[in-house]
């Protein structure tokens, strides 16, 4: 399923002109590659909040 979603992530964020601050995740689908993509798009500043998914020890 992450791999459906990651290109459509990566063409909503490629859209977004402004800048992010916060990014808040469920944990659902959300996890690194989502990290690493925001971090390339809009760098260290952005603060990423992505809890363990539900299943994660």
């Amino acid at each position: 399923m992450m791999l459906a979603i990651r290109p459509l992530c990566q063409v909503f964020w490629i859209r977004l002109d402004g800048p992010v601050a916060k990014f808040i995740a469920d944990g659902a689908y959300d996890g690194a590659p989502t990290r690493d993509l925001l971090e390339t798009r809009f760098g260290e500043i952005v603060e990423i909040i992505i809890p363990p998914p539900k299943t994660a020890v």
